[in-house]
């Protein structure tokens, strides 16, 4: 049997937050085989899940959100956007808008804050 390295990553780029989702389970004050068997896996595929090793699909984080009793948008990860002039990094909040923020070349105010985000400026997950 060939030797499996305990530090696996995923192949692809994660859907969920591994920090949020074991923040919401401790908030929760529910163990990580009671949470597992709650949606129907084991103990070491959650805990995969918290450290990042594995990806949750849509169905997975849908089914750990219901048995946390939150919204599975709390289990997901951010897009990481970019401000179109000035390649400001930022989350995009919920209004919608590019948040207000400094050019740091200059140290002055960007125009574009306070001002609607286009589509195309998402640059992929957050770290």
């Amino acid at each position: 049997m060939p030797f499996r390295s305990r530090s696996r990553k995923p192949k692809s780029p994660l859907h969920h937050n591994p920090v949020a989702l074991r923040q919401a389970r401790e908030a929760a004050g529910i163990k990580q085989a009671t949470l597992a068997g709650a949606i129907g896996r084991s103990p070491g595929f959650l805990s995969e899940l918290e450290s990042g090793q594995r990806g949750a699909s849509p169905e997975t984080l849908t089914r750990l959100a219901k048995a946390l009793n939150i919204d599975v948008a709390q289990l997901e990860r951010r897009k990481s956007h970019r401000c179109p002039d000035c390649a400001h990094r930022f989350d995009l909040p919920a209004s919608g808008l590019i948040p207000l923020h400094q050019i740091p070349a200059t140290g002055q105010w960007c125009t574009r804050g306070n001002t609607a985000m286009e589509a195309d400026a998402a640059v992929g997950d957050a770290a």
